[in-house]
């Protein structure tokens, strides 16, 4: 699509989630995902080059980044410029569209992939939780059947929040409120745990 029309910002937004998605694929089949990562980021880029108001594309392309913050850390570079990157990629994303349930959910799984590196240079453990979990509540209220935020919430209070004095899944108050409940709970778990 982008070749018949390379000033459409969309095309390119679109084709840059698509490399973003084989990219995700390959990481989880133990493939090299970096040419897809580099090739999403550029064509992400572009789109918002042409329309720096395209809230998804900067949520896309935060999601590029936010990956590539795991990996740095995992491989022992340090993921700063990275992690700051992301980051003002879903604030902005954020500020075009407050209602972006998964610019919520990708802000607060690059704070649970960006906190061993933050806790590592002094971060208080409280404030990562606390933060995290205010996005993915936020993302539920946005969105409610969201369900990996439902499950991101649920890993991140059973998995850390003994760390900070809080612990306990989301599966009670998934029921109450028709979300996705303990049974989901333990597939997001399971899922995590494959990766």
């Amino acid at each position: 699509a982008v070749e018949l029309a390379p000033l459409d910002a969309e095309g390119w937004m679109w084709r840059g989630y698509v490399d973003l998605d084989r990219s995700a694929h390959a990481r989880s089949t133990g493939g090299d995902p970096a040419d897809l990562a580099r090739s999403a980021e550029a064509s992400l880029t572009r789109a918002l080059e042409l329309n720096p108001s395209l809230a998804e594309a900067v949520m896309y392309r935060g999601m590029v980044r936010r990956n590539r913050v795991a990996d740095q850390w995992r491989s022992g570079r340090n993921p700063a410029d990275t992690c700051r990157d992301a980051a003002a990629d879903f604030d902005r994303a954020l500020e075009l569209n407050p209602a972006l349930a998964r610019a919520l959910l990708g802000r607060a799984s690059l704070r649970m992939a960006a906190a061993p590196w933050r806790m590592s240079l002094g971060a208080d453990p409280r404030a990562l939780f606390d933060e995290t979990v205010a996005d993915l509540d936020k993302a539920i209220e946005v969105q409610p059947d969201l369900a990996e935020a439902w499950c991101a919430r649920g890993t991140v209070r059973g998995q850390f929040g003994a760390t900070v004095g809080q612990s306990g899944g989301d599966g009670s108050r998934g029921r109450r409120s028709g979300g996705a409940g303990p049974c989901l709970l333990a597939q997001g778990r399971r899922a995590l745990a494959q990766r």
